[in-house]
């Protein structure tokens, strides 16, 4: 079996958007010992609410090399105890995740998983699809380095992707954090 182990990560919360802020530490129960928080401690988690069951999932990077792999925790609220849930580690994944961060998971009204990522390509944008959460496709281009400005297009770097959904669950906007 594998070598399974207890890991600790710190959730800040506050009941208002200016504060208090507190630090609450979660817990995953069965991490794999020779997982960490990514390379150079770059775990950067994605929460997502999951729209039916209400569990709380974390997608969080899990390689001891850069931009190398994923897993997927789960927990019946925010709070933990989190377990694994999906791993790229696994064979059921299916789907390679190689060059690829900053995660952004989300469940479609037909129940289908959807992960954006920043990609290490040529195209900064993209997209992972599942059926549950455990099986994924390999990570296509979803967007380029272009976007219009006016009469115009300007190009940049498009990391940290984010969507804002519509109160049907559509998504609206895409907002990334921009480099040059």
């Amino acid at each position: 079996g594998r070598n399974l182990t207890a890991a600790n990560f710190t959730i800040h919360y506050a009941t208002h958007p200016t504060g208090p802020w507190r630090a609450h530490v979660a817990s995953i129960e069965n991490w794999p010992a020779n997982w960490d928080y990514g390379a150079v401690g770059n775990w950067n988690p994605a929460p997502m609410v999951h729209p039916t069951t209400k569990k709380v999932y974390l997608m969080a990077h899990t390689s001891p090399t850069a931009f190398d792999g994923e897993a997927i925790v789960v927990a019946d609220s925010w709070r933990g105890p989190y377990s694994v849930y999906a791993s790229s580690t696994s064979p059921d994944w299916a789907g390679s995740v190689k060059h690829n961060e900053d995660p952004f998971i989300w469940v479609d009204k037909r129940d289908n998983w959807h992960a954006l990522y920043h990609t290490m390509g040529p195209n900064p944008g993209g997209h992972a699809y599942s059926r549950d959460g455990k099986v994924w496709s390999n990570v296509s281009a979803a967007y380029g380095k272009t976007r219009p400005l006016g009469n115009t297009t300007v190009g940049y770097g498009a990391e940290r992707p984010k969507l804002l959904f519509d109160d049907n669950g559509v998504p609206t906007h895409l907002y990334n954090g921009g480099s040059k």
